[in-house]
């Protein structure tokens, strides 16, 4: 027997100041008054007018690169600007192909990422988002080189090093669940596979399909970390080491969440980098910026600095629930497709896109 008539109101029976200590409705913590990571729905203390970087002189690019960014909170939470508005039907960049916001099967609820019952992932995110339902691609080519398969698709596939990818329909060995190793064009991908050099077969109904993206959760032994002091800082190291295609020892919340994301906002995933040059005709964007970086080290310029890692990752630059970050003139001309006015601030950390000039210093 439910308590209350829709799933937010029931979710939020706990989540907004009373009950749990995570307050996602107001971005706190109860227990501590603290930020938390995620940002609130309706209220955030992100400090996004006064973010801080420290640059140095990168010898290896012959350019200066960001040492140390830093955005502090606020004292008390303050309403926000953009959230991840719950109830909605559609979602920007998603499916393989689309106008702009693609209905999804069902709307965007509270459980359409977490699962109340618990999973073992990180902060019980659903493997598969609800709503979501990831399009079988068809594969045209198959070939095998030490071990490893190359995969083309018929189509743009829009996967990451680090997503998990279903091959069917090809026999064995190849048909299973396996980890993206590499993405060396925008319809072709690698997987490791054991099995005899050469092109393969391709049957007609073979098919590779987006299997979902498991985030693991924290180490058992570490105090789990739901609050921040500093919202540039975005990695989760009490997560474990996982390896992200060929780099080993990669946090497993950096490692996975741009590919989870992408599950929803399907034709962000760049796959690769070298988008900023590469024109497309769709209908949400032209150019795409790298969102699925990752790194296995927090070390900048020879100095540590926990849970930082500058890196062109969903998640360097979007907070997950919600933001107070303010967009003023430039930011409000910008255009969603169609004709509708974009006048939030898209969950960003800093406010007027700062987050582009914290990475891309002028």
């Amino acid at each position: 027997m439910l308590l209350k008539t829709d799933q937010e109101s029931l979710c939020l029976t706990c989540h907004a100041g009373t009950g749990s200590a995570l307050d996602v409705e107001n971005g706190v913590s109860t227990s501590s008054g603290a930020a938390l990571r995620g940002g609130g729905f309706a209220k955030s203390a992100i400090n996004a007018d006064n973010p801080t970087a420290l640059y140095y002189y990168n010898t290896a690019r012959s350019s200066v690169s960001l040492q140390e960014g830093k955005i502090p909170t606020l004292n008390s939470p303050v309403a926000t600007t953009s959230s991840h508005g719950m109830g909605q039907s559609g979602a920007w960049g998603y499916k393989l192909t689309g106008a702009g916001s693609e209905a999804l099967s069902s709307p965007l609820e509270c459980g359409s990422c977490h699962d109340p019952h618990g999973n073992g992932n990180y902060r019980l995110l659903n493997t598969v988002p609800g709503g979501v339902s990831n399009t079988a691609m068809t594969i045209s080519s198959f070939v095998v080189a030490s071990n490893i398969a190359t995969v083309t698709t018929a189509v743009e596939h829009y996967l990451g090093v680090g997503n998990t990818v279903t091959i069917t329909g090809m026999g064995a060995p190849f048909d299973g669940t396996f980890p993206v190793l590499a993405t060396a064009t925008y319809t072709s991908f690698t997987y490791a596979v054991t099995a005899a050099d050469g092109a393969v077969t391709v049957p007609s109904a073979a098919r590779a399909t987006n299997a979902g993206q498991v985030v693991k959760d924290a180490d058992p032994a570490l105090a789990r970390v739901y609050t921040t002091t500093d919202y540039w800082k975005v990695n989760d190291e009490t997560t474990p080491n996982i390896t992200v295609g060929t780099t080993t020892n990669v946090k497993a919340f950096i490692g996975s969440i741009a590919a989870w994301c992408t599950q929803c906002h399907t034709r962000y995933q760049t796959g690769r980098s070298g988008t900023y040059a590469n024109p497309t005709s769709d209908p949400v964007f032209t150019y795409r910026h790298r969102g699925n970086r990752v790194t296995n080290s927090n070390v900048t310029n020879g100095v540590a600095y926990p849970n930082q890692v500058n890196a062109a990752n969903c998640i360097q630059c979007h907070v997950a629930h919600g933001s107070n970050a303010t967009a003023v003139p430039a930011g409000l001309d910008v255009m969603y497709p169609g004709t509708t006015t974009h006048e939030d601030s898209s969950l960003l950390r800093i406010s007027n896109r700062g987050v582009c000039q914290m990475c891309h210093n002028r």
